[in-house]
C-alpha cells in the first residue's frame, strides 16, 4: 500500500471550496470541489468527480439484498471454514490498525444483472466489515470505450481508492486491451497488467502490487491444510487471466507439478482422475462429476455460473463430496 496517500479521511469533516467551473463537457456549472479534487483532477472532471467521491463510505452504495441470503452461501459454510475466514479478517484488521489511513477498494461493473450485483455485494460487505472505503461504479453495458476509460482515470486519480477491480469479461463492442492498459499498475487489484502479471512468472522478480485474490486464496487454503504442493499432481481447469492462469503460475513458483486443461484439451477427465488436487475455474456448472475424481483428492471449486437464477460451481458438489478428501 502506498504511504504517500492523505491520512485525513474525506468522509469526516472534509474541507471544501466552491469554484466556478466551465468545460466543453459540462458547460458552465457551479460544483463542489474537495481537497482531493485538486489531486490530479482538472476542472472539466470536477462535476463527475464530486458525484463519485460522494459515494465513498460512510455513505455506502446501496445494493439490494436477495431474499435467499445471497444465494445461501453463508448458510452453507461449515464452522471450521468460518473460523479460518474470521482469522483472516482478524489479521487484516490488525494490519489496517497500523496504517495512518483507511484503505479503499473500488469496483467497476457494467450493467445491472442481479447475479453480478450480488457478487459485488459480497465485496462491499467484506470491505465494510473491515472498515475500508468502498466505491461502486456501475455504468451501463452500452458505455463507450472512451467513457469507460474516463471512469478508470477517475479511480486512478482518487487518493482514497488504493486499488480497484474492473469486472470481466467486458462486452464485445469495447476495446478490452486499450481499456485494461489504462488501469494504474499501483491499483491493479486483479493483476491484469503485463507489468504486474509477469512478476508471477519470473522466479526472482519482486511481487506484483496485488496478487490475484482468488488465486492467492487457493494457495493460502492449500497451505493452511498442510498440503505438500511439491509432491502432488495438481490439475487446473481453465486458463482465464483472473483465476486459472495466475493460480497455475503461482503453483509453479511453489515448485508444484501443474497440468492446465482448457476447452480444447483432449481427455480432460483422464487428467482430473489422476490429480491429487484439482482447482477448477471454468464457469461450467456441474462439469466435474464424481466419476472424474480420484478418491481422497482435494477439490477447490472457483467456478461461478448461474442456472435458473441460482449460483452454481463447476463441481457436482453433493456427489463429489462422497469421495473427495475436501471439496469447496
Amino acid at each position: 500500500m502506498r504511504r504517500n496517500v492523505l491520512s485525513r479521511l474525506v468522509v469526516n469533516g472534509r474541507r471544501s471550496c466552491w469554484k466556478k467551473c466551465s468545460s466543453n463537457s459540462f458547460g458552465s456549472v457551479r460544483c463542489k470541489r474537495s481537497d482531493i479534487g485538486r489531486l490530479g483532477m482538472n476542472f472539466s472532471q470536477c462535476k463527475e468527480y464530486s458525484k463519485i467521491i460522494d459515494k465513498i463510505t460512510n455513505k455506502p452504495t446501496e445494493i439490494a439484498p436477495r431474499d435467499d441470503d445471497d444465494y445461501g452461501i453463508v448458510k452453507k459454510i461449515p464452522n471450521s471454514c468460518l473460523d479460518y475466514i474470521n482469522n483472516i479478517y482478524s489479521g487484516i484488521k490488525f494490519d489496517m490498525s497500523r496504517l495512518p489511513f483507511a484503505p479503499g477498494l473500488g469496483v467497476i461493473l457494467l450493467g445491472s444483472a442481479p447475479e453480478n450485483l450480488s457478487y459485488v455485494k459480497v465485496k462491499q460487505d467484506a470491505a465494510q466489515k473491515l472498515g475500508m472505503h468502498f466505491l461502486f461504479v456501475n455504468p451501463p453495458e452500452s458505455i463507450s470505450t472512451a467513457d469507460l476509460i474516463a471512469h478508470i482515470q477517475l479511480l486512478n486519480n482518487n487518493p482514497y481508492i488504493h486499488g480497484f477491480i474492473l469486472q470481466l469479461p467486458l462486452p464485445p463492442h469495447l476495446d478490452s486491451s486499450k481499456i485494461l492498459s489504462q488501469i494504474s499498475p499501483e491499483k491493479d487489484v486483479d493483476c491484469l497488467l503485463p507489468d504486474n502479471f509477469t512478476r508471477l512468472i519470473l522466479p526472482d522478480s519482486p511481487p506484483p502490487t496485488f496478487y490475484p485474490c482468488t488465486a492467492l486464496g487457493c494457495i493460502n487454503l492449500l497451505n493452511n491444510m498442510k498440503i505438500d504442493l511439491q509432491n502432488l499432481n495438481i490439475v487446473v481447469l481453465g486458463k482465464g487471466q483472473v483465476v486459472g492462469l495466475p493460480v497455475a503460475l503461482m503453483l509453479l513458483k511453489e515448485h508444484a507439478t501443474v497440468t492446465v486443461c482448457n476447452e480444447k484439451t483432449v481427455g480432460t477427465k483422464r487428467f482430473v482422475k489422476e490429480a491429487d488436487v484439482v482447482i477448477t475455474a471454468t464457469g461450467n456448472a456441474g462439469l466435474v462429476k464424481k466419476e472424474w475424481v480420484k478418491p481422497g483428492a482435494v477439490i477447490l471449486d472457483c467456478g461461478v455460473s448461474f442456472v435458473d437464477g441460482k449460483m452454481k460451481g463447476d463441481v457436482d458438489y453433493e456427489e463429489v463430496k462422497k469421495i473427495a478428501r475436501e471439496v469447496t
